[in-house]
This record gives C-alpha cells, sequence and structure tokens, in this order.
C-alpha cells in the first residue's frame, strides 16, 4: 500500500485495531519503518451495510450487487467491482465513492 493511496478518513488496521487516517499517519506511513503493521481493510460485504450500502435482489443469481446514493458495487466470483474497477479494500471503496459523489463515506456507527 502506497502513501499516495490515502486520503485523511480512510480505514486501515494496525494489527490490531481498525483506524481512520489522520496527517500523522500519512507521514509515517510514507517512510513506513520496519516492523511498522498498517494494512488495508479487506472489503466485505459486512464493511458495505455499515457504510449504508442495500444489497439488491438480483433476478440472475450469478452476481450480488448493492447500493447508495447510485453508487453500485457487484460481487461477482467472490471480488468487488464498481463498472470494470475491482475494489479489495476499504480504502480503496472511499476514495471510489468520494470520487464519484463528492461526499465522504460515513460509516453508520447504529451498525457498527
Amino acid at each position: 500500500m502506497k502513501a499516495s493511496e490515502l486520503r485523511i478518513g480512510n480505514w486501515l488496521n494496525d494489527g490490531f485495531f481498525d483506524f481512520q487516517v489522520e496527517v500523522q499517519d500519512i507521514l509515517i506511513i510514507s517512510d513506513m519503518p520496519k516492523g511498522l503493521n498498517i494494512k488495508p481493510i479487506p472489503l466485505t460485504e459486512e464493511w458495505l451495510m455499515k457504510f449504508g450500502f442495500i444489497q439488491e435482489h438480483c433476478c440472475n443469481g450469478k452476481y450480488e450487487r448493492w447500493n447508495k446514493d447510485c453508487v453500485y458495487i457487484e460481487k461477482i466470483n467472490h471480488v468487488f467491482h464498481h463498472d470494470f474497477i475491482s475494489i479489495g479494500a476499504i480504502h480503496q471503496l472511499q476514495n471510489l465513492y468520494f470520487a464519484l459523489t463528492g461526499e465522504e463515506l460515513q460509516l453508520n456507527l447504529q451498525r457498527r
């Protein structure tokens, strides 16, 4: 993971806890000292629901689809996609959502 992929507020994991990126985290990650175990959080259905995506039922059963504010995420063969973009981590979803809507993807604390 590169620091250039990150934005303030992205969710990552330090090996013990999930946390939101702050300015100092980006500086640390850009120099990434040995032993620092900061990693992306894999995107899961649970995280999509925490962010308020609603699962839609697809008639052909070949894929699953989630929607939030007209941003659609599909899961095909166990991989999440938006159009032709593969999304494997939470920070990638957050960045994509911001690029498409101009809004930050907020965590729904009631579902957490």
